[in-house]
């Protein structure tokens, strides 16, 4: 079986790593004031949308669209027609979320931990 092309064209993923980066960037700045718990959460949940957005742009896949059968390959959303390719972009839209729910929950166990 061959590589899954995702969902994504070139634009969209590069809005994704730009979204993954602004959360790295927001919480290195948030990292000084991590004694607090709120300032925690944020950061757990900016961990969790941070590593949603790389994990897509990564796959080229966006799994909100990959589950409702579209693509957005840089003309805007669009059926996809081809039926492997939709079962491919689930595949990888469930590896996302299995991912992203794995780096947030380790990041909100490290963050009960401090």
């Amino acid at each position: 079986m061959g590589r899954c092309r995702g969902n994504l064209g070139p634009r969209q993923r590069s809005l994704r790593w730009q979204a993954a980066a602004a959360a790295a960037l927001t919480i290195a700045a948030l990292l000084p004031f991590a004694a607090t718990p709120g300032v925690l959460g944020v950061i757990v949940v900016l961990v969790g949308l941070g590593s949603f957005c790389a994990l897509q742009a990564r796959a080229s896949t966006c799994a909100v669209l990959a589950m409702r059968g579209l693509r957005n390959l840089d003309r805007g959303v669009e059926p996809e027609p081809d039926h492997l390719a939709r079962v491919q972009a689930i595949a990888a839209a469930h590896r996302i979320v299995l991912g992203c729910t794995g780096t947030t929950i380790g990041a909100a166990v490290l963050a009960m931990l401090c």
